[in-house]
């Protein structure tokens, strides 16, 4: 089985965070971006679920930002 995949956007999600293979911030304030391990940020929440793919399915690490 896979790691699985947590996305948050508040500090309230670091519990969860700690608790999954790959950490995706969306719009996540800054304590929790410095936690994850791909922060996204604007209003396509696509951009967040392709990056987690990729880094899934064993594509080259996305950038630490992605807008």
């Amino acid at each position: 089985m896979r790691d699985p995949v947590a996305y948050g956007d508040l500090m309230s999600d670091v519990f969860l965070f700690e608790e999954v293979g790959l950490r995706v911030s969306v719009n996540g304030d800054h304590h929790l971006a410095e936690l994850a391990d791909i922060t996204v940020e604007g209003p396509d929440l696509m951009l967040a679920y392709r990056a987690a793919r990729d880094r899934c399915d064993g594509a080259a690490d996305p950038p630490p930002r992605v807008s």
